[in-house]
């Protein structure tokens, strides 16, 4: 197996267990920072065709903007408090999976 995706996956894995550690241990605000580490950003440096690397940064940028707008809603649904934060996440998650078929089957 090629030892980058072996990093890669060590690393992703690190981040999450530092990032849920940080935030229920020290502050949610610096866990929300590492949450927010450009992965996206850091994983176009490992494209090895120049030529997939605009269309790549532009489908990162639409899926950034998918995942602000959901995190908006689930904020602002907690916020009202009528629906549990579980049944919350689920929606969200659910709406994401949504848009990312929406995403595969468009041009």
């Amino acid at each position: 197996m090629n030892r980058e995706y072996i990093l890669l996956f060590i690393i992703g894995g690190l981040l999450m267990v530092v990032t849920k550690h940080i935030t229920n241990n020290v502050s949610p605000k610096v866990g929300a920072i590492l949450a927010t580490v450009p992965i996206g950003l850091f994983s176009a440096y490992f494209i090895v065709e120049e030529d997939k690397l605009p269309k790549y940064l532009e489908n990162y940028l639409k899926q950034i903007a998918f995942i602000v707008f959901t995190s908006i809603l689930y904020l602002f649904l907690l916020q009202k408090g009528t629906i549990k934060h579980k049944s919350i996440y689920i929606m969200c998650v659910v709406l994401w999976v949504v848009f990312i078929i929406a995403q595969l089957y468009s041009k």
